[in-house]
């Protein structure tokens, strides 16, 4: 697929199958794929995930990526600033089991017999404080009060095992509760963003019904150029924008967007670096950002004093072939 893809121009972007324990060899399988097919590849929201014990390993994965540019690849990675990811918290539930019916998983999840089955398979040799120590409940359709507490600290409040409380969140919201997994450390954080290839990238859901369950679908933008510029000067400023702008315009092929010069698209916004910060946090990923006066797309004012015009400038864009 990627050769096929290689051949029009396109670009190979890949979730890896590991990102933790097996990072570095997920990502070793993947440069095979970049090697064989010579397609630009893009590594999605780059990081190492998996507690205490997975951190720093950005230190060997970056010089990996750096062989491959040196011998004439392209390859690339895009990442969010947080030292949480997050996804459902039915991914709790072993993988194998995931090829069910959903009836049969909500069977398990709502049933004794169920639960007590599952039980050994979720947590192991742990017990559920150890295995839900990094888990935060990040979206509940059926219990909006537990978002943004620590799965522990929530069962805690309601005298429940943390393991029973996880069953019933997924029982209720069937299967769809969000989690955040707070397992990575700003030190790899830091040095992906360094990294001169490394994107920014929300990886965030923004839904009509419902908050966004990370702050990062919110808050990425502002956050780097807050936190990582301003208040922790791991990149500077130029750097930063380039990163958000012309840099993914090119990996992209998108040759009308990510830089201000006559013929490009007008897409323009207005900020005081001073003051310009990210305001969503894990409890409230809904409020909004501060220190973004307006924004153009395509030429046309979309937001003025922080507040969405409900101009609707955009248009569908056209990769063209580098």
């Amino acid at each position: 697929m990627a050769k096929v893809a290689a051949a029009f121009g396109g670009v190979f972007t890949v979730h890896m199958r590991s990102e933790n324990v097996r990072l570095l060899p997920a990502l070793r399988e993947m440069l095979e794929v970049t090697r064989a097919s010579g397609c630009r590849t893009v590594i999605s929201h780059h990081k190492s995930t998996g507690g205490l014990k997975c951190w720093g390993q950005t230190a060997e994965t970056l010089p990996l990526l750096d062989a491959a540019n040196s011998e004439g690849y392209d390859v690339y990675c895009d990442q969010y600033p947080y030292t949480a990811s997050a996804t459902g918290l039915n991914t709790d539930i072993p993988s194998s089991l995931h090829s069910l019916p959903v009836s049969k998983l909500l069977e398990l999840v709502t049933t004794r017999e169920g639960r007590d089955w599952l039980r050994p398979q979720v947590l192991g040799n742990q017990t559920p404080e150890e295995r839900f120590v990094h888990t935060m409940i990040g979206s509940s359709a059926c219990h909006p009060g537990l978002c943004g507490k620590m799965l522990p600290d929530a069962a805690r409040e309601l005298g429940l095992d943390p393991y029973e409380l996880l069953m019933d969140l997924l029982r209720d919201d069937k299967l769809g509760t969000g989690g955040i997994f707070h397992t990575m450390c700003e030190e790899d954080v830091a040095r992906v963003m360094r990294w001169p290839r490394a994107m920014v990238g929300t990886d965030g859901i923004m839904r009509s019904d419902a908050p966004p369950g990370h702050p990062r679908a919110r808050g990425t933008f502002p956050r780097v150029l807050a936190r990582y510029v301003r208040e922790r000067n791991v990149i500077t400023l130029e750097n930063a924008i380039r990163k958000m702008t012309s840099l993914p315009a090119q990996v992209y092929s998108l040759r009308s967007k990510g830089l201000i010069r006559p013929g490009m698209d007008a897409d323009l916004v207005l900020l005081d670096p001073d003051a310009v910060s990210d305001n969503a946090t894990y409890a409230q990923p809904s409020l909004r950002n501060s220190g973004i006066d307006r924004v153009w797309a395509c030429g046309t004012l979309a937001v003025e004093d922080g507040v969405a015009t409900g101009a609707l400038a955009g248009k569908i864009l056209k990769r063209h072939n580098a």
